[in-house]
């Protein structure tokens, strides 16, 4: 026993079932697809000990909000300092510049408990970029510490004006799930990131720890619901992936599974085989283990230049987690745990000196740009590829003029009126060099306009899209000068089809997905997605047409769902091999659902479709061309890639047609 309550070995065991599914998750075994969901598991722990203790000590009437930091400071903090160290250590022998400069950014964000708000402005959970990144994994610790800012305080405030504290919880975590569900289908990112749809998890757990939950007295109904709660989070480990929208409704399966747990566990079989030795081993080194598994495997991605690990990667990484989280614990997380052994003058000097000492790294290493100086010459001229963009990119960016478009965003003879104009989204900008160069020599001046993450979809709408009304004014706009510029006789339509069409961009990733819509559709799904793409298409052709105008349709690029320079760059700066190819059956399969529509759309009169993915591909497709990276992102091709070899077979596949003046 302890003033606290009696210690469950249960719960222990409880962090292990939480912990390992995250580790496997991680490391890429794919039958753990849904191990993320063990974070939720620990959120619903944590709510439940932290407020076990805050609701004891306050009804004992001895509890004070500085002890109650402190006792954080102890649990938290030492573990993660160590971490955070060889993090930084280890990035400035691995990453690139702009890497180790985002890392540093993250430290200081993760050292002030705000990298959940850091990642969420900067990626994607499920995105590819995040491969790269060694502290995501601390946005959990950022909610959770958000979380007990003022936690403690309202209870410790309620139960001083003598409000029914229990009744507020049980009203607050149904409006509480509310918001997660709203966010979750509104706004992904948010949701899975950002306090507001989290805060139920903890306030799961924090019910369970006031009593508010009846005692379930009858042992088979308690054994049952254990046992139940159990399934829950198996299920959700492998019936769920990064696909589903999440937390929402999904987060059901491990919070309720690890409530159920935590209230029936005790003296039952689930209780009894969590809190086996083994199993409760590994509870106990869990923190430790959480923090070091993400950045273990983030390094061994960056020494080998790939996100994907390999099987003996995967197995070397959850290896020396294991033996990392040990030795934390062991040597790290007990020393300062005892307050006999490691005073709180001492927790006090530590906390405020070691995060003085690492803001300030992350300080230096920011304003010092990541430290170029590391790379070498040949990693320095690979990431260089980042920069060749064209250079019209940034004057032709929608709003525009509207009617004829201004003389800086013109191109091709001067002594000649603008002729066509190239539409579409940061595709259609990053492909306008190969247009121009197709119609070099034709007597032909062209123009750009375009919107970042707008394809020219007239009265399609993207959910969620908190930013649409500007992408749907982009697109009146551009009808409206199209029709008002009678010298120009074609319109060439250009964009990122394969996502607009699928809801589903690679860099992104899993379950950030989005809709489409226009007034046709009754239920948002993925193959309604695909149908009013097909007529928003259509749809805009059609009104082109209707001006008299011809429509030249350009296809998508290969998407290789990471940032081609990065990878790159990578290999040559920590000496692994390079893969710079895409295996070709992937992108003729990604292309194959937008290809066939538009060979359909390749047959109206007065319209001509050109592909392009395969311009790339032989037998792969390649990344790279005489030792240069042919994209300058993750999806965007170089202006040298669009120029000198998009270009030149452009004006092969359209021989000559649709090209002379009319």
């Amino acid at each position: 026993m302890n003033p606290l309550g009696q210690y469950r070995p249960d719960i222990d065991g409880l962090r292990a079932v939480a912990v390992l599914p995250v580790v496997l998750f991680h490391s890429g075994v794919g039958a753990f697809a849904g191990g993320f969901i063990g974070v939720d598991v620990f959120f619903v722990i944590s709510g439940f000990l932290i407020t076990r203790i805050i609701w004891s000590e306050n009804q004992a009437g001895n509890f004070s909000i500085l002890r109650f930091y402190e006792r954080r400071a102890r649990r938290i903090l030492p573990a993660l300092f160590v971490v955070l160290a060889a993090c930084a250590a280890a990035g400035s022998a691995l990453m690139l510049a702009n890497q180790f400069e985002q890392f540093a950014h993250s430290l200081i964000s993760a050292l002030l408990f705000a990298s959940n708000i850091f990642f969420w402005l900067e990626v994607g959970y499920f995105a590819p970029a995040i491969e790269f990144m060694p502290l995501a994994h601390t946005w959990s610790l950022a909610v959770e510490e958000q979380f007990y800012i003022g936690f403690p305080i309202f209870v410790v405030l309620a139960s001083w004006l003598r409000w029914n504290i229990k009744l507020i919880f049980i009203l607050s975590i149904p409006l509480l799930f509310a918001v997660s569900i709203y966010l979750s289908y509104t706004k992904p990112s948010v949701s899975f990131y950002l306090l507001p749809a989290r805060a139920w998890e903890l306030m799961t757990g924090a019910l369970l720890a006031v009593g508010a939950v009846p005692e379930i007295r009858k042992r088979a109904l308690r054994e049952g619901v254990a046992l139940i709660g159990l399934g829950l989070i198996v299920a959700g480990i492998f019936l769920l992936d990064s696909r589903v929208a999440f937390p929402g409704f999904a987060a059901l399966l491990p919070c309720v599974g690890a409530a159920s747990i935590i209230h029936c566990g005790q003296r039952t079989i689930v209780g009894n085989l969590l809190a086996t030795r083994p199993i409760v081993a590994v509870g106990l080194v869990s923190y430790s283990l959480y923090l070091w598994h993400w950045p273990v495997f983030v390094f061994l991605r960056l020494n080998a230049a790939n996100i994907d690990l390999s099987a003996g990667e995967a197995a070397l990484g959850i290896v020396l987690s294991l033996v990392l989280a040990w030795a934390t614990w062991r040597f790290v997380e007990r020393p300062f745990r005892d307050r006999v052994r490691t005073s709180t003058r001492s927790i006090i000097g530590l906390g405020f000196g070691t995060s003085a000492v690492l803001i300030g790294a992350g300080v230096f290493i920011g304003q010092a740009a990541g430290l170029p100086g590391r790379l070498n010459e040949r990693a320095a001229i690979l990431q260089s590829a980042a920069n060749d963009i064209d250079p019209l990119r940034a004057p032709c960016k929608y709003p525009f003029s509207r009617g004829v478009q201004s003389e800086q965003c013109r191109f091709g003879p001067q002594e000649v009126k603008v002729s066509y104009a190239i539409v579409g989204d940061s595709h259609a900008a990053s492909i306008r060099p190969a247009v121009e160069a197709l119609f070099e020599g034709t007597g032909r001046a062209g123009t750009l306009w375009w919107l970042g993450a707008c394809p020219p979809l007239l009265g399609a709408e993207t959910v969620p899209d908190p930013d649409f009304h500007v992408c749907r004014q982009f697109r009146e706009d551009f009808i409206e000068a199209l029709g008002a510029t009678e010298e120009i006789h074609m319109v060439v339509l250009a964009g990122r089809w394969v996502p607009a069409a699928t809801g589903i961009a690679p860099e992104i990733g899993g379950s950030f997905k989005t809709y489409l819509r226009d007034d046709e559709t009754i239920e948002m799904n993925g193959d309604e997605t695909f149908r009013v793409f097909s007529r928003a298409l259509k749809r805009t052709i059609s009104e082109i047409q209707s001006m008299g105008k011809q429509v030249l349709l350009i296809g998508g690029v290969p998407e290789p769902g990471f940032d081609v320079p990065i990878v790159l760059a990578l290999a040559a700066h920590n000496g692994a091999p390079s893969n710079a190819t895409l295996e070709v059956n992937a992108v003729r399969a990604a292309n194959a659902i937008v290809d066939d529509l538009f060979k359909e759309i390749d047959r109206m009169d007065g319209v001509h479709f050109i592909p392009v993915w395969d311009i790339f591909c032989h037998s792969d497709c390649a990344l790279m061309l005489e030792g240069i990276p042919l994209y300058s992102d993750d999806d965007h091709i170089t202006y040298r890639a669009a120029r000198e070899i998009i270009g030149p077979q452009l004006q092969e596949r359209v021989q000559g047609k649709l090209l002379t003046p009319r």
